[in-house]
């Protein structure tokens, strides 16, 4: 279900959208979305392949460990507010056949950042997004260019 860009922050994710493996919704240029009070917020798009929904989150930078008090935890609240409200918009909507699924995988993106951090910002994104864990089969993903490439999630 195309309804938007292939390409999102910068990234092309064309591969998702021409897979017929892949369900792909562009939940951000949806009428659901649109429908929503001010405030809400979700990920760039959402996609299913079998049992499994994907949330998909582009960003151009990420707070590091340099970034200490409001702008990082800003960085990580954002990330929360979208993922929790997608998965509000697509239950209060009945976009059911993302949500009856047996897995949620959050997927981030963000191009520049170097192999060695991923491990340490994925641990840091499972302690912020906790209340997922109540999901059954939530889990997440974050990769860098180099590795979204070699997965075939952009081209």
């Amino acid at each position: 279900m195309k309804e938007s860009s292939d390409s999102t922050s910068g990234m092309n994710f064309t591969p998702l959208f021409h897979n017929l493996q892949f369900d792909t919704f562009y939940i951000e240029d949806s009428k659901e979305y649109k429908s929503q009070p001010d405030g809400v917020r979700v990920v760039e798009f959402v996609t299913r392949k079998d049992k499994t929904t994907y949330f998909i989150e582009a960003k151009r930078t990420i707070a590091n460990d340099n970034k200490k008090g409001k702008a990082r935890d800003a960085f990580f609240f954002d990330i929360f507010k979208k993922v929790y409200d997608t998965y509000i918009v697509l239950n209060s909507c009945n976009i059911s056949k993302y949500t009856s699924v047996e897995q949620f995988v959050f997927v981030l993106v963000i191009p520049e950042i170097p192999d060695k951090f991923l491990t340490g910002l994925r641990n840091q994104l499972k302690k912020h997004l906790v209340m997922f864990d109540k999901i059954s089969g939530f889990d997440i993903q974050v990769f860098n260019e180099k590795i979204a490439r070699e997965k075939k999630w952009i081209v």
